[in-house]
């Protein structure tokens, strides 16, 4: 056996999950070491595969064919691996209808959040999960990267689906999970070197409700337009709403003066 299937070596990658990875880079070559250290349960999968799954093949081609079928998998799937023990918390949560706290990475250390969990969703590029969810303190929607969650606990408070929130987070979850915020009607101009980025920049690519020659026509998110098209100057000319042109006059404003001193 020289290969192994990506339901057996999600099973595999999640249980060698804690071995400690390193990397030698061979200096004259593109080819890279990697050592595994084995401890623990993870010397009990590998005698395990040692002894009934060889076959004619060795040890090392073994598990580099499981790598290459982990790596087969979207990112997204990967990520629900590495980060089992909070999918565990958060599904568990969900499944029961459980408050759910955490701290973030992305946060001030001592700064906990209080949520009820409605879904979990992979962005439109398959890269990162995200939980779209309610704060149990403020009543306001949220959403969070799963990679970026720490300490989380199911707590033994129960909550009640509010049926409007989960409408409103589901429609978010297929379309952008990794922002919440109200959408916005908008009108972009593009010109033909806008419409080449629009088209090769794909990474949290608005979708377009409608296009009328050079007119591109978007409900979605103000910030997330925002972040989008500010790479774009002169080749993408925001006439819709007021305020997103507004910050990026700004935005491109501000970084000219910096540029001019």
């Amino acid at each position: 056996m020289t290969s192994i299937s990506d339901a057996d070596a999600a099973h595999l990658a999640d249980k060698i999950v804690s071995t400690y990875i390193k990397n030698d880079r061979i200096s004259s070559s593109k080819n890279i070491a990697v050592t595994l250290t084995v401890s623990g349960s993870s010397y009990d999968i590998i005698r395990i595969i040692e002894n009934n799954m060889l076959r004619d093949t060795s040890l090392s081609q073994y598990l580099k064919d499981m790598f290459n079928s982990y790596l087969s998998i979207p990112r997204s799937q990967r990520e629900a691996i590495i980060f089992k023990d909070t999918y565990e918390d958060i599904e568990k949560a969900l499944k029961q209808g459980r408050v759910l706290t955490f701290t973030t990475t992305s946060s001030e250390y001592d700064k906990s959040f209080a949520v009820e969990p409605y879904f979990i969703a992979p962005s439109k590029e398959e890269q990162c999960n995200y939980l779209l969810c309610c704060d149990a303190r403020t009543r306001t929607p949220h959403t969070f990267r799963i990679s970026r969650i720490r300490s989380a606990f199911v707590t033994s408070d129960k909550f009640e689906i509010d049926s409007e929130l989960q409408k409103e987070l589901q429609e978010k979850a297929i379309r952008s999970p990794q922002s919440v915020s109200k959408t916005v009607p908008a009108v972009i101009k593009l010109n033909k070197y806008g419409i080449r980025k629009f088209k090769v920049v794909t990474k949290n690519r608005p979708i377009v409700s409608k296009i009328e020659g050079d007119l591109y026509y978007f409900d979605w998110p103000e910030l997330q337009l925002e972040e989008y098209f500010n790479r774009f100057g002169r080749d993408a000319i925001v006439l819709e709403p007021a305020s997103l042109k507004e910050n990026l006059r700004k935005y491109y404003y501000y970084a000219l003066r910096e540029y001019s001193k």
